[in-house]
């Protein structure tokens, strides 16, 4: 005995039929049935234009699930609506923010549906140090003062299910709202209380962090990169470890920020890199300053670049130390790094010269890594 067994791939309505054994046909049913993926709008559905480029997620699953909300544009109630403000924020994203495409990779209409944005496992961008190990999904609406519908809330923990069904999402993943790893208000004060509800939602500010404070690319002024690439390999498996020379060592805000702009311009302008070479350099004080960052490759370490975190202590260490507020603060950007996913658990620390024809990092601060957990002497293998 054969039935007629109707479906669509990729939404599970009713539209193309075959004939299938009875049994497969039960069996592919009640596995419809069980899925925790909602009806989701396709791009083309939607109007989407094409994106300038799409970045795979360099590692699955993601451990994040981060919730936004959009403000403006505003709550819509319809299909049409709905769509529109789809295209509208694709608009603002790629031609105002020069983005590659709508920042993110779901959002939710008033009437419970789900559009699909970026989709899944593609890079977004919706929060910076998360883009390229989190979900991003949108509420449209401003929820400062009023819940999202029950049918958004219900439809937006239907979709995490089912990005963890599909092993996009990890099973133990991280909620959090925007406002956790940015400045803003974001996701909307009724909404963020909301989420923290919600199971794994996780209180970043109570959860002993090794992280230490980073001075932003904005807070040194650095100029705009000429473009940015993700790592293709999270975590990093590699550490490396350099010293500048020039600029010497600084020992103020000032000053080390003076330096990493002209690192910055030198890199950019002599070397014609797209950015400053370092994913992080330490000042004299023990201040990290954010360079490329991470998961973004970097210019320190041919060979490397790809599959490594290179960070960098402004000054000449070929014959004495970095202070211990530098040092420290290098041992524990390491273990942030580590905590984050962006370094590998079982890292290996390299200094430059091990990689390259170098004086680099300097004797001094050479000999002092070779004391740190998890440095290596590179075999001719790695």
């Amino acid at each position: 005995m054969r039935l007629v067994f109707c479906e669509d791939s990729s939404k599970h309505k009713i539209k193309m039929c075959r004939s299938v054994p009875t049994v497969l046909c039960l069996l592919i049913a009640v596995h419809l049935a069980m899925s925790a993926c909602p009806d989701i709008v396709s791009r083309s559905q939607w109007g989407a234009s094409s994106p300038r480029k799409r970045t795979p997620m360099p590692s699955l699953p993601v451990p994040f699930v981060l919730i936004h909300h959009t403000y403006q544009p505003g709550f819509c109630n319809t299909s049409t609506s709905c769509e529109r403000s789809m295209r509208g924020m694709q608009n603002y994203h790629k031609n105002d923010q020069k983005w590659d495409d709508i920042g993110y990779h779901f959002c939710i209409g008033g009437t419970g549906q789900v559009y699909e944005g970026r989709g899944w496992d593609v890079v977004g961008t919706h929060a910076p140090n998360y883009n390229s190990r989190s979900i991003g999904i949108c509420f449209i609406g401003d929820y400062t003062n009023e819940l999202p519908t029950a049918e958004m809330m219900e439809v937006a923990k239907s979709l995490i299910e089912c990005g963890v069904e599909r092993e996009s999402i990890a099973a133990n993943y991280t909620l959090l709202g925007h406002r956790q790893v940015r400045s803003t208000e974001c996701p909307g004060n009724t909404l963020f209380n909301e989420i923290k509800t919600w199971p794994h939602w996780t209180d970043l500010e109570t959860r002993p962090s090794a992280c230490p404070e980073i001075v932003s690319r904005a807070e040194w002024g650095a100029a705009p990169a000429v473009s940015r690439q993700m790592l293709t390999s999270l975590p990093a498996p590699f550490v490396l470890v350099h010293h500048t020379v020039q600029p010497g060592a600084c020992n103020t805000s000032d000053s080390c920020k003076t330096a990493m702009r002209s690192m910055q311009r030198n890199h950019q302008n002599i070397k014609h890199w797209n950015d400053i070479g370092y994913q992080f350099c330490i000042g004299g004080t023990g201040k990290v300053y954010e360079g490329r960052g991470w998961d973004v490759v970097g210019s320190h370490a041919p060979n490397y670049n790809s599959r490594s975190t290179g960070i960098c202590f402004i000054g000449d260490y070929s014959t004495e130390l970095p202070t211990p507020e530098m040092l420290n603060a290098a041992k524990s950007l390491i273990a942030c790094g580590v905590e984050l996913g962006s370094i590998s658990a079982d890292y290996k620390l390299l200094g430059h010269r091990q990689v390259r024809t170098t004086e680099c990092p300097g004797g001094a601060l050479y000999n002092e890594i070779q004391t740190w957990p998890h440095w290596e002497a590179l075999s001719s293998s790695t």
